[in-house]
């Protein structure tokens, strides 16, 4: 068998039983994110935005004050630095002074701005988002102007501080009356400087001014969209946390699956109102006893299939319904013609004594100790319940000699009991005694079914399954988690007696039985007598 770590197979139908299974989960957040998404729309402070464009003029222009031609520049980068530019403190603080009111500083309106480029475009788009419609266009349109007024006096400021410096050289050379080559020669650089400043063309224009604003705050359309989306996944992701961190067992595929062996029957508990009885010989046509009968066929096939004649009944830990599963196994298998043999192996919680009401006889290890035989110890039981003794134990005899039925089945049913337990005894699970004892009982049966303790907690069940042929194994599904599943296979793996499969214990009020109620036996009438002549 190979080790099984998931519960669900990792693939969609996996998934998609995950989300059935978590549907309310996931319902409940795809519920909330549209209805959060409406809540904070409707809390939102209406905003509108306003743009404006700006049209850079890429094309280099000659400088007479540089000794050859410009050298021209990237495009792309050029944009790219305008529009850094454009978001510089300089620049928003001029904004900032020149509307008033509008924004407090300047960090406030770079939050609720943005210059923007695309791509192949010599284009900056100024975007202004404001609670007011009208102040958004006013505060485009001064964001744009104020840039290419920054930019216009950032180009020229060189040729300005030039011609300001050759003005006041010629101005103090006339105050000390200096003539000259000299000042020929500023003269000219002086009518040089005032022509590039005349001739100076912008390298940014405003080609569209804002006119309107369009509300961005709140969009209740893109806000639903977005909670439901939001919610979904949410939702799916609450789903397989849960799942991942929820350790119930939800189906019979799944304990199939953690631990790699075929469902052989199912049965629920037994009602309340049959106590510690068996429901095979005290409630035989119960739905309950019903699916004793289907376990025995089915056990009867898959042991035929390797030759098992003794089968080991254990689970994973106690309080699962091991020993009334063994037993009322036992009485079906008896009843449908077999010789059976049933041995109570626990010998820390024995139960078979008190099921069939055998408390105080002698037992298995009164034979392992030699106090008695094993034919002394071994108790007939009636696998028939003779009538108006249902509530008596099964080794008292009838009173009537009545019984349920009057035929034979042709079967038998002996049990021996676990006896007189102590902690010393339990050591004689792993001795040649038990060996020796087990064969003589096959020898007088057909089928030989052991009650051992649960395999997972103590290794007594271990070393009893080196004397078995095969062993079936008792899951109760309200009870099992997937950590203790996952323990259990790897001990059944360490096992040297094969596993056949596994029943499944359900509670009252778990899976219903489909057709409980469907088919019911008659009570056949008493035949008139028919005097023959």
């Amino acid at each position: 068998m190979s080790p099984q770590t998931q519960s669900e197979p990792q693939t969609l139908t996996g998934y998609l039983r995950i989300i059935r299974r978590r549907k309310w989960a996931v319902a409940q957040m795809l519920l909330l994110g549209p209805l959060a998404a409406l809540v904070i729309s409707l809390h939102q402070t209406p905003a509108y935005e306003a743009s404006a464009g700006v049209l850079l003029s890429l094309q280099p222009t000659t400088n007479v004050t540089q000794a050859g031609p410009a050298t021209p520049e990237d495009p792309a980068r050029v944009v790219q630095n305008q529009a850094q530019i454009a978001r510089a403190l300089p620049v928003v603080r001029r904004v900032v002074q020149a509307t008033g009111n509008a924004f407090p500083n300047a960090s406030a309106l770079l939050t609720n701005s943005s210059v923007s480029t695309d791509d192949g475009v010599d284009l900056l788009t100024f975007s202004v988002t404001h609670r007011s419609p009208a102040a958004a266009v006013g505060l485009a349109n001064e964001y744009a102007r104020q840039f290419l007024v920054y930019l216009q006096n950032f180009e020229t400021s060189s040729v300005t501080r030039a011609l300001k410096q050759v003005n006041q050289r010629i101005a103090t050379m006339k105050e000390h009356g200096v003539r000259g080559r000299l000042y020929t020669a500023l003269q000219a650089k002086q009518q040089e400087l005032e022509t590039l400043e005349t001739l100076e063309t912008p390298t940014a224009s405003l080609v569209h001014s804002a006119t309107s604003a369009a509300k961005v705050k709140p969009r209740f359309v893109r806000n639903l969209l977005l909670g439901i989306g939001l919610g979904l996944l949410i939702g799916l992701g609450t789903a397989f946390l849960w799942e991942a961190l929820d350790s119930r067992i939800r189906s019979e595929e799944e304990v199939g699956e953690l631990l790699g062996l075929p469902l052989l029957g199912r049965a629920r508990e037994a009602p309340k109102r049959l106590g510690t009885t068996l429901s095979m010989v005290h409630a035989p046509e119960s739905a309950h006893a019903e699916s004793f009968r289907t376990l025995r066929i089915a056990l009867e096939t898959v042991s035929r299939r390797i030759g098992a004649k003794s089968i080991m009944v254990t689970s994973a830990v106690d309080g699962e319904g091991r020993s009334s599963t063994v037993a009322n196994l036992a009485v079906a298998q008896a009843r449908a013609g077999r010789r059976v043999v049933l041995v109570d192996f626990d010998l820390r919680y024995p139960s078979l004594d008190r099921l069939f009401g055998l408390e105080g006889r002698p037992g298995l290890t009164d034979v392992v100790l030699g106090h008695v035989s094993l034919e002394e110890a071994m108790a007939e039981i009636p696998i028939v319940q003779p009538i108006g003794i249902q509530d008596k134990p099964f080794n008292q005899a009838p009173t009537n000699g009545s019984t349920r039925s009057g035929g034979s089945f042709g079967g038998s049913l002996r049990v021996l009991t676990a006896g007189p337990v102590s902690p010393d005894v339990r050591e004689l699970l792993v001795s040649p005694v038990v060996a020796e004892l087990l064969e003589q009982v096959h020898g007088q049966a057909d089928t030989v079914l052991v009650d051992a303790p649960p395999i997972v907690p103590v290794g007594d069940a271990q070393a009893l399954a080196a004397h078995v042929d095969a062993l079936l194994v008792v899951v109760k599904f309200s009870f099992v988690r997937r950590r203790l599943l996952n323990e259990l296979r790897r001990t059944l793996e360490m096992t040297s007696a094969p596993p056949l499969g596994f029943v499944l214990i359900e509670s009252e009020g778990e899976e219903q039985d489909a057709y409980a109620g469907f088919y019911r036996p008659r009570r056949l009438r008493a035949l008139p007598k028919v005097t023959v002549p």
